[in-house]
């Protein structure tokens, strides 16, 4: 490989959020004048008349292996857990683990629903362990 050849950096795009933050602006530019730039980007990416200018190749993903992807990407989370806040956050919201409910609701339907949501958060703390 010769000095004056750049090396090469290939950019996933996996939905319009990165086409609005970095291919619309000008956040890649220090990239491009040191390496050159290929885009892989998907084809639930739906904002492309906007890189008209750019050349790219698309891949395609499909809803069954979308949905891997998810589920791996939760044990990920939940594995590195104790890395950030958000994780723990997002485990509650994603898993449904948070205990509140609302005021209207009777005081026995309350303690059904407690007992399910107990039930449901320990099959799922015992799944992520051997799982994750």
């Amino acid at each position: 490989m010769s000095s004056k050849e750049k090396k090469r950096i290939l950019i996933v795009i996996s939905n319009d959020l990165y086409i609005r933050n970095y291919l619309t602006t000008s956040a890649l530019n220090a990239l491009k004048k040191k390496f050159e730039l290929s885009f892989l980007i998907s084809n639930e990416v739906k904002s492309l008349s906007e890189i008209e200018h750019i050349e790219y190749s698309t891949y395609i993903i499909s809803q069954s292996r979308h949905k891997t992807y998810y589920k791996v990407f939760d044990l990920l989370m939940w594995h590195y857990r104790s890395k950030s806040k958000t994780f723990r956050f997002r485990i509650k919201r994603v898993q449904g683990l948070d205990l509140s409910f609302e005021e209207e609701t009777s005081l026995h339907l309350k303690f059904i629903k407690s007992i399910f949501r107990i039930l449901r958060s320990l099959y799922l703390f015992i799944k992520n362990i051997f799982l994750a």
